[in-house]
This record gives C-alpha cells, structure tokens and sequence, in this order.
C-alpha cells in the first residue's frame, strides 16, 4: 500500500506439480522481490534468481513468474 491507502502491488501464487506461478499486479511500478522460504528451486521464467542459504530469491522482471522445484 502507499501512502494514500492504495494497493500498489497484488500477487497471487499458485503451485501445481513441482511449479510455483506467481502472478503480480504491479500498479505502482516499484521493483519488488519474492523469497521463497525454505524452497530450493532449480530454475526459473520471468524472473532472475539466487539461493540464498535455504531460500530462493526472485526478483521478477515479468508480471508472471514460473518457478520450477
């Protein structure tokens, strides 16, 4: 939310199989990160990706990420 109350960015997640698709709407153009909590992925679309310890991190540069486990 920014200042005036306004959603700014709305993401929804959903797995199926070993794929995680995250879909975001980015209305206030700020960039953003996804961390994965305790999830090692093997790649990913639409976003660039780091491990970090047990975590994947995304930084997405498309509004519909793949993420694949």
């Amino acid at each position: 939310y920014d200042m005036k109350q306004q959603a700014n960015l709305r993401i929804s997640v959903v797995k199926t199989g070993n794929t995680i698709t995250i879909t975001a709407e980015n209305t206030g153009g700020k960039p953003y990160t996804v961390r994965l909590i305790n999830v090692q992925a093997v790649s990913s679309n639409g976003a660039s990706m780091v491990i970090d310890g047990k975590d994947t991190v995304l930084t997405p540069c498309d509004s519909a990420v793949s993420v694949m486990l």
